[in-house]
C-alpha cells in the first residue's frame, strides 16, 4: 500500500461489576478450582448498571448506561475514549463499524446507536457479525474502505472500528460450559491515512460448522403462528471440539499473516489471541514457539468477551506503555461460525 492506514487511538469500558468464581460456585455443581483449573479464568465483567460520573459524556448516553450497561453503550463510551486519544472529533468519522454477537436488538443497528450516541452525524454506521474474530474482521474492512477513498478519491478519513457484546446476557447460568466463560465489555480503535503505524498483512478465513451457535428467540417454522415466540435460545457449544480446533486454526492464521508481511515469529513484540480459554493460548504460543512474556493474557481478569477481547487488550497494552510506536503485534481469533482470521498490525 503506498498509504499507511494504522491505529490512532484506543479505548475500552469494562462493567464495574465483577462475577468471581467463588460466586460461579454457589450456583453451579461445580468447585471455583475446577472453573480455574480449566478456563484460567478467575473472574469476568458482567454489565448491569453505571454508577459512576458523567464527565464529558453526552447526556443522554450518560442517562441510558446508568440504566443498562449493554452493547450500544459500552461501545460509544469506549469509542469516545479512543477518540480522545486520538484527538479526533466524532464530526470527523467516516465510518463506524461495530463488531457483535449480542446486539440488543437486530435494528436500528448498535453501530447506527453508537453513531447517535457520541454524535457522529457525517459517519456512516454498520454492524459486522463473525462472533469472536468479528473485531479483526472489522477492522480490516475498515482499512479496504479507508484505502478505496484515499487511491481513487484522494480522501483522508477516520474510522471507528468497536467491538463490543454483552455476552453473559446469551448464556444460560446453569449452562457449566458457558456461563464459567462468557462475559461483557468493550473497545474501541480509531483508524486513520497516514499513520505513524500500519496493518502490515491480514488474512480471513470462514467455513460452515455448527459446533458454537446461538439461535434467535424469533426463530419458528413457516407454519407457526406469526405470534407465537420459542422460548429465549442460549450459546451452545461443544467444549472439547472448540479446545482442539480453535488452537490449530489460530495457528495456521497467524502464521500466514507473518508470511505475508515477510516476518517470522521472533520480530513479533506482542502477540494477542482470542482469550475464550487461558489454556488454549498458551496452546497457540506453544504452537508458535513465542517467548510467553510476550503473550497478551486477559483472560483470567476479563474472561471471554468475544468481540471486545482484542480491542481490550490493545487499549491496555497503550494505556500502560507496554507498547511503543515501531512494535509488531500479531492479532488471532477464532469464533462460531467458523470464522479465524490474524493480521499484523505496526504501532
Amino acid at each position: 500500500m503506498t498509504c499507511r492506514i494504522g491505529i490512532l487511538g484506543t479505548g475500552a469500558y469494562l462493567p464495574a461489576t465483577v462475577l468471581t468464581n467463588d460466586e460461579l460456585e454457589r450456583i453451579l455443581d461445580t468447585t471455583a478450582q475446577k472453573i480455574l483449573d480449566l478456563t484460567g479464568i478467575r473472574e469476568r465483567r458482567i454489565a448491569t448498571e453505571y454508577s459512576g460520573p458523567q464527565g464529558a459524556w453526552p447526556t443522554t448516553l450518560y442517562e441510558d448506561i446508568c440504566k443498562d450497561e449493554n452493547t450500544s453503550t459500552m461501545g460509544a463510551v469506549a469509542a469516545l475514549r479512543a477518540l480522545e486519544q486520538a484527538g479526533v472529533s466524532p464530526l470527523q468519522v467516516r465510518y463506524i463499524l461495530v463488531a457483535t454477537n449480542s446486539q440488543e436488538q437486530i435494528y436500528p443497528s448498535t453501530a447506527i446507536k453508537v453513531q447517535h450516541y457520541i454524535g457522529a452525524e457525517n459517519a456512516i454506521a454498520w454492524d459486522l457479525q463473525a462472533s469472536c474474530t468479528g473485531f479483526i474482521f472489522a477492522l480490516i474492512d475498515a482499512e479496504r474502505h479507508l484505502f478505496v477513498d484515499r487511491q481513487l478519491h484522494g480522501q483522508n478519513h477516520y474510522a471507528l472500528v468497536i467491538g463490543s457484546d454483552t455476552m453473559s446476557r446469551t448464556v444460560s447460568r446453569l449452562d457449566r460450559a458457558t456461563a464459567i466463560m462468557f462475559a461483557d465489555g468493550a473497545g474501541a480503535v480509531v483508524v486513520g491515512t497516514d499513520a505513524p503505524g500500519c496493518i502490515r498483512s491480514s488474512w480471513l478465513c470462514t467455513q460452515y460448522h455448527g459446533m458454537i451457535q446461538l439461535d434467535t428467540e424469533f426463530k419458528r417454522g413457516h407454519d407457526f403462528h406469526p405470534d407465537e415466540r420459542i422460548p429465549k435460545s442460549f450459546i451452545y457449544q461443544e467444549g472439547k471440539s472448540v479446545f482442539r480446533r480453535a488452537p490449530e486454526v489460530m495457528h495456521e492464521a497467524l502464521m500466514e499473516v507473518l508470511k505475508r508481511a515477510g516476518l517470522t515469529v521472533e520480530d513479533l513484540d506482542y502477540l494477542i489471541t482470542h482469550q475464550a480459554n487461558q489454556r488454549m493460548v498458551r496452546r497457540v504460543a506453544e504452537m508458535a514457539q513465542i517467548d510467553l512474556a510476550k503473550v497478551h493474557m486477559s483472560g483470567e481478569r476479563y474472561g471471554n468477551t468475544s468481540a471486545a477481547t482484542h480491542p481490550v487488550a490493545l487499549d491496555e497494552l497503550q494505556r500502560t506503555g507496554k507498547v511503543q510506536r515501531g512494535n509488531l503485534i500479531g492479532m488471532t481469533s477464532f469464533g462460531a461460525g467458523l470464522t479465524w482470521g490474524a493480521c499484523i498490525l505496526e504501532w
